[in-house]
């Protein structure tokens, strides 16, 4: 029996991170800081699209973003790869409940995603985004060693209040935006809508 599946172009490029790792080697954040605004942009730009369609992503990360170049063009763009962890939520639902978690990035999760009762909404990619966000505007790309791995430490540290430090380089805007994205309460985010609003 045939199963289900999605095809996506070959895209030799790669991902994101490993391009990042690579450019910032080389090249100083203030003049890749227009390319990655773009990046930042575009996939807030994808995820409206998925949730138009009612599917939250659960890995999103640079390293699941793929490079796309342009025909006849220096500009690159960015596309959200790898599925294997979106699911539909029905119109009859709101989240998706999901006991296996554990099994799933936690670095990138929201709190209920890794609660004892994990549930994963439109909002909870919100979270992942702003993680995200962090891994493609921290120079030092050091935003994952600094979270912690095991659950329960994440969630006590962040309804301390604890957030992420804003890198020296990125603008206080910019941060504010991420910081957005990690409200506890998933009502309480920003919106992908609202990002592409602000970014545009």
């Amino acid at each position: 029996s045939a199963s289900n599946g999605i095809v996506m172009e070959y895209l030799p490029r790669g991902s994101l991170e490993s391009y990042l790792v690579d450019r910032k080697k080389r090249i100083a954040l203030t003049h890749l800081e227009p390319d990655l605004l773009r990046f930042i942009m575009q996939i807030a730009i994808g995820m409206v699209a998925l949730q138009k369609h009612r599917i939250i992503h659960r890995d999103l990360a640079a390293r699941n973003i793929l490079i796309s170049a342009r025909p006849n063009s220096s500009y690159l763009d960015v596309k959200i790869a790898d599925f294997g962890l979106s699911r539909s939520i029905p119109t009859s639902k709101d989240e998706y409940i999901d006991s296996s978690s554990l099994f799933l990035p936690t670095k990138w999760l929201a709190p209920e995603c890794y609660s004892s009762n994990p549930r994963f909404t439109m909002q909870s990619d919100v979270w992942s985004f702003g993680v995200t966000g962090f891994e493609i505007l921290d120079p030092t790309s050091k935003v994952v060693s600094m979270l912690p791995s095991d659950p329960s430490i994440l969630t006590r540290k962040f309804e301390s209040g604890w957030r992420l430090e804003k890198p020296g380089e990125m603008k206080k805007w910019m941060y504010s935006l991420l910081l957005r994205c990690w409200s506890m309460e998933p009502e309480d985010r920003i919106t992908f809508q609202q990002i592409v609003e602000l970014l545009g």
